[in-house]
């Protein structure tokens, strides 16, 4: 019994006097010995209650607005944008007036009051870099059945209300040449 006890001693004697530091005689800090390599640390893992949301993101927008976001600012910009493609679908146009500002109505009319999207499509809505600001440029991506659009669309945005001041005109060229090639394609089938 007297061999094991001293065996004990020992091996206690030797794990306590290993946790000093040779040179400072103090007890050594074991992880400034560890580097971590894939940015994870014990310390600071990630909550899963806290964790970040997984933003969606687009090849050629980068990060869209989903359905579902939170924000009501980002949603009314959201909704604005899909809302004017909506009325370019539909015959009745009274609530142009509301989404356009009066120069982007005047500017709608004289050049693109033609168009009408007849086939189905999806918008979606790239997310602004900034969107503390009341006017902002934002990217947008129409998804037809046989091609993409991309394009810009300048919002001005007050209080509740939210107003499309300007468009690029590259993307209604684009819409309109699209528009033409299946309507072509229709008379084709149809002869």
């Amino acid at each position: 019994m007297k061999l094991y006890n001293k065996f004990i001693l020992i091996t206690c004697a030797f794990l306590a006097l290993t946790c000093f530091n040779k040179g400072e005689k103090e007890l050594a800090d074991i992880d400034d010995a560890f580097v971590y390599s894939d940015s994870f640390s014990p310390i600071d893992w990630e909550n899963p209650l806290t964790r970040k949301n997984i933003d969606s993101g687009d090849k050629d927008i980068g990060v869209f607005i989903s359905e579902d976001i939170i924000d009501p600012k980002i949603r009314i910009l959201r909704s604005t944008v899909i809302n004017f493609f909506n009325i370019l679908k539909s015959d009745d146009r009274s609530d142009m007036e509301n989404i356009l500002t009066k120069s982007a109505l005047n500017s709608f009319n004289l050049r693109y009051a033609d168009i009408k999207i007849a086939e189905e499509f999806q918008i979606r809505v790239g997310m602004p870099e900034d969107y503390s600001q009341d006017s902002l440029w934002i990217d947008y991506k129409m998804m037809l059945p046989n091609r993409s659009i991309i394009g810009k669309i300048f919002l001005e945005y007050d209080g509740d209300e939210c107003k499309i001041g300007d468009f690029e005109n590259k993307f209604f060229a684009e819409l309109k040449e699209a528009i033409q090639i299946k309507s072509e394609k229709d008379k084709l089938i149809k002869n």
